[in-house]
């Protein structure tokens, strides 16, 4: 995998979605997609910290934050 590469938005949401219904490690899951794990660790912690957010806003504001990956 090349340093610094660039992925679509929808990749992102569906490597976080994959890691979290395939019950497999975080590792295993980025060895797949090849990605490194601290890649994909850290789309998983700004999807985490992206919903964590939404949860607390009202329809208008959600309406104009960018799309959570995985929804």
């Amino acid at each position: 995998m090349a340093q610094g590469k660039s992925y679509p938005p929808v990749f992102l949401a569906e490597a976080v979605r994959l890691y979290r219904i395939s019950g497999r490690s975080l590792a295993d899951t980025a060895r797949e997609i090849d990605v490194s794990d601290w890649t994909l660790a850290s789309w998983v912690h700004q999807a985490d910290t992206w919903e964590v957010k939404a949860e607390g806003l009202t329809t208008e504001e959600r309406e104009e934050q960018p799309p959570v990956p995985g929804e």
